[in-house]
């Protein structure tokens, strides 16, 4: 719930009190900071702006680990089926929570 004091922040404004919702799957996909926020970019030019692992001293301190791990298992993904695909025509769900963002499944095409 806003405070007192909120009201108007940056170029929105806000009625009091009124409830906010900071939602760290959104962070990475403002437009004004990551051209064409849809697309899965590896070279993308400020991709450490996003706020995956946290910011200053909420920085996660797995987040070295998390890298590391994300790096294996597409690396070892790549080379046992470098011909993998998604499946088309999935219609993808995702998790009912804001805490986990992500697909409750999502469907490939693995060919050796």
């Amino acid at each position: 719930m806003a405070g007192p004091q909120a009201g108007r922040r940056g170029a929105s404004s806000r009625a009091r009190p009124q409830e906010a919702c900071l939602w760290m799957a959104a962070a990475g996909r403002d437009a004004a900071i990551f051209p064409e926020p849809d697309a899965f970019d590896l070279d993308r030019e400020n991709a450490r702006r996003h706020l995956a692992f946290g910011r200053g001293i909420h920085y996660c301190l797995g987040a070295s680990l998390g890298k590391l791990e994300a790096e294996l298992a597409v690396a070892g993904l790549a080379r046992r089926f470098p011909r993998l695909a998604l499946v088309d025509g999935q219609k993808l769900t995702f998790h009912p929570n804001i805490s986990f963002r992500g697909p409750q499944a999502l469907w490939v095409r693995a060919t050796p």
